[in-house]
């Protein structure tokens, strides 16, 4: 069997009896796609949604080498875990419908070099269950089947480069550009509650942040691995820090263990606001780091 149709819910064990399957149709009476449906159907090279697809569940893609583009329908809200993980994905439109993304879904797609949504709001109201789960993170990925130094992603027809937060997003979730090799800069706005554990980790290029507002809460690790980054300015109150915000991986022992740097970065923040304490400044890597005030 090289191709087939699939207009209403089916049995897992049909499909994997034809493991030779090259092209599939999924027809609108499917809503679900189950658990497994085409693990490692190592052959099958396209997949066609159809409009009603709500759920791809766990595993449902895992091991397929040989899909390359995927143009995932409007109104799918969930991908399931391990759904297109170590599969031979080179590019993938993602809905703005989508809500959440479960653990390791594009996980080790190292051919993976395109991600197109058509608003850039919407990317930043996933749930990313991990940075796995996120298929920008593939970035300096490499497994079996191939190598890629980054992943672009493209929000609204634009490469996202220099990062300007819309004014409808009130958190910066975590693993939202996790890994993600492009980006230069991050200007905010407006207040935000948080920026979320590893939101920004090992986005290598990023030089500059700025939040012309408030930000309530950096989390854990949020620019770990930002080796390049330069400078961050604060107009409001002090944030609350989590561990390692900006710790990194510069270099390793004669036995292969890795040793945490902290990136020296300026951070410049209102010369007047007392919730600027000394253990707070300490918190930016260390009393090593340089702290500029504004208005200094």
């Amino acid at each position: 069997m090289l191709s087939s149709s699939l207009s209403s819910p089916v049995d897992s064990r049909t499909v994997r009896r034809n493991p030779g399957l090259r092209n599939v149709v999924i027809g609108d009476g499917v809503t679900d796609i189950p658990e497994g449906l085409f693990y490692g159907h190592e052959k099958l090279a396209t997949v066609t949604f159809g409009d009603n697809i709500k759920t791809i569940g766990d595993s449902a893609f895992q091991h397929c080498h040989g899909m390359t583009n995927i143009v995932l329908p409007e109104g799918l809200h969930t991908i399931g875990a391990y759904a297109f993980d170590w599969s031979g994905i080179t590019s993938v439109k993602i809905p703005v419908s989508l809500k959440t993304v479960g653990v390791s879904a594009f996980g080790g797609c190292s051919r993976l070099a395109s991600v197109t949504i058509d608003d850039l709001s919407a990317w930043m109201k996933i749930d990313f269950a991990a940075g796995s789960s996120n298929p920008i993170s593939n970035g300096g990925a490499n497994n079996s089947i191939g190598k890629l130094e980054k992943c672009d992603l493209f929000a609204g027809g634009k490469l996202v480069t220099d990062l300007v937060i819309p004014d409808d997003i009130t958190e910066i979730k975590p693993y939202t550009f996790y890994n993600y090799k492009n980006i230069e800069s991050v200007t905010v706005k407006h207040d935000i509650s948080s920026v979320g554990t590893c939101a920004f980790w090992f986005c290598e290029n990023l030089m500059d942040v700025s939040f012309r507002s408030c930000v309530a809460e950096i989390g854990a690790a949020a620019f770990s691995g930002c080796e390049n980054l330069d400078k961050m300015i604060f107009a409001g109150d002090a944030p609350t820090i989590g561990e390692n915000v900006f710790a990194r991986v510069t270099t390793y022992t004669s036995g292969g263990e890795k040793i945490y740097h902290d990136v020296f970065t300026t951070v410049r923040f209102p010369g007047n606001d007392k919730t600027w304490t000394k253990e707070i400044k300490q918190n930016y890597g260390g009393t090593g780091v340089p702290i500029i005030c504004l208005g200094e």
